[in-house]
């Protein structure tokens, strides 16, 4: 069953303070904020991106996900919203060393990408070159996000996953 977001309830005058409502309105909201709902992935295994075209990135390796909302063996490149509410996402793509065209990283909320969740660079070609945006977005139980990558390096081009330099992404719980 996902988890919900506290809700603050109306007290009427008169009503008196309840254990149950000491729970509801304090402990369980404490808890909350606590341990909001957040996710943290990044990709450990390089992966093969074709010229010129955008291409879902893999996510294979988890360093939080406090609500269990992202696999490691089915549907990596997936993260699944399981507590309703405004999220910021920072998706990150990176890239092999290579100086020609340019890379990008978007962001997508159920196969459809999110207005503000994209960012091109030029490309560098010493360490490689890292591609970032910033955005937010609403979403319901059982929304999905996936980040895509793309390169015009004139050919194949590996993504980076050295420990310092790696494809990422991270979800945190901003509101209902």
């Amino acid at each position: 069953m996902a988890r919900l977001a506290p809700v603050t309830a109306t007290v009427a005058p008169g009503q008196f303070s309840t254990a149950a409502l000491e729970n509801a309105q304090v402990r369980d909201s404490v808890a909350f904020f606590l341990n909001v709902p957040y996710f943290a992935g990044y990709q450990t295994s390089v992966q093969l991106i074709g010229n010129a075209a955008w291409a879902l990135i893999n996510i294979d390796t988890e360093t939080q996900d406090f609500d269990g909302g992202h696999s490691t063996v089915t549907n990596t490149q997936r993260w699944n919203c399981i507590v309703a509410g405004v999220y910021e996402l920072s998706p990150v793509t990176a890239w092999a060393a290579n100086g020609t065209g340019i890379r990008g990283v978007r962001v997508f909320k159920n196969n459809v990408a999110i207005p503000g969740g994209e960012g091109l660079v030029a490309a560098g070609s010493v360490t490689g070159t890292t591609a970032s945006a910033f955005t937010s977005v609403q979403c319901a139980v059982g929304d999905y996000i996936e980040i895509w990558g793309y390169q015009s390096s004139g050919g194949n081009l590996n993504t980076q996953s050295n420990g310092e330099a790696a494809c990422a992404l991270t979800c945190k719980w901003v509101k209902n």
